[in-house]
């Protein structure tokens, strides 16, 4: 999903435009692009890595039809602690020049950086932007936000869910005594690319965090790998390490059989996401299986019947039913050294 963000634009010398694209560090009150919740958000400064060789275009109104420049071409950026800055030399076409002189006029005054979010964390409930993929640019005639930001995200539902840590979960092993099973933070993670596959599922070597720009594939899936609804490799796929649990959002379900689908289970029963790994290594104490150094390939979605321990996800614009709570067990079955969730 593309995030939005506005900022302040400098008048042109010639045909050269400048502004300032990101202050890092100030906070603005935004609502978070996949729950819905109100809150104040910063972006860390160094957010959008090194851009000397990122494709990023410029354009007018966000309308891609209409580029004004791109990196390579024009459109370049100077990265401090304090602000992102761009400066881009426009091009003598048409376009260009209605924007020229909509800034000269004042009709256009601002700069909308469009980018996707790859890893957040939270500090004391301000969500931090620790790492994010810069899309584009607009030239815009919206007002620059001081210490304020606009976020816009497209029409469509939006999935968010939580894996708790530090609570016992109900499951049943196919093999073993344990019943349970709990997960502590940073018990799962993703297999680093190019590293072994082997040695990652077996003894945690090789896994990388979910906002390393290195992390292996994860998808969100419905029922099988062939139904798969979001890619933490395309960014559809939000996984965010939290103090209370591993954070799931989708930004938006596809118009997929497997979109429609889950967005028609919402209507009629509570929905729940759950982790298929691979290796890693757990202690087993009083019938709970303490997970650590597993991989996670992926969060499949769906009903259950068994919720002990579990909370229902939210997706956002159908309606749920509120009766989300069950004592009954999650069963477990487990092929060679995959877990997985049914």
């Amino acid at each position: 999903m593309i995030e939005t963000r506005y900022a302040e634009l400098d008048r042109p010398h010639g045909r050269t435009l400048s502004g300032v694209a990101i202050r890092y560090g100030d906070l603005a009150t935004i609502r978070h692009p996949v729950t819905r919740e109100l809150m104040q958000e910063r972006i860390e400064a160094g957010a959008f890595g090194d851009l000397t060789r990122a494709d990023v275009t410029l354009d007018l109104q966000h309308d891609r039809r209409r580029l004004l420049s791109r990196t390579g071409s024009g459109l370049a950026f100077e990265n401090s602690g304090s602000e992102l800055r761009m400066t881009a030399t426009l091009p003598e076409t048409r376009d260009a020049d209605d924007a020229l002189e909509l800034v000269r006029s004042g009709v256009l005054r601002g700069l909308s950086v469009e980018f996707h979010t790859r890893s957040e964390r939270r500090d004391h409930g301000v969500r931090v932007i620790q790492r994010a993929h810069l899309v584009s640019i607009g030239v815009v005639d919206s007002p620059a936000y001081k210490g304020s930001l606009v976020e816009a995200r497209r029409a469509g539902l939006a999935v968010s869910g939580k894996i708790p840590y530090g609570r016992p979960l109900a499951c049943r092993c196919v093999s073993g005594p344990c019943q349970r099973v709990q997960f502590q933070r940073d018990s799962l993670r993703a297999r680093r690319r190019g590293a072994d596959e082997a040695d990652a599922d077996l003894d945690g070597g090789g896994l990388a965090d979910f906002g390393d720009p290195d992390a292996g594939e994860v998808l969100a899936v419905v029922g099988d790998y062939a139904h798969a609804v979001a890619s933490l490799r395309r960014g559809t796929l939000i996984i965010n390490q939290a103090d209370d649990g591993l954070e799931i959002g989708i930004t938006r379900l596809p118009e997929t059989q497997a979109g429609r689908e889950l967005a028609e289970q919402a209507r009629n029963v509570p929905l729940y996401a759950r982790p298929v790994f691979v290796g890693g290594t757990q202690d087993d104490a009083a019938g709970v299986a303490h997970i650590r150094n597993a991989r996670l390939r992926a969060i499949t979605i769906g009903p259950t019947d068994a919720t002990d321990g579990w909370t229902p996800i939210v997706v956002e614009g159908v309606e749920q039913l509120s009766d989300a709570r069950s004592e009954r067990p999650r069963v477990w079955r487990r092929s060679e050294r995959r877990r997985v969730w049914l």
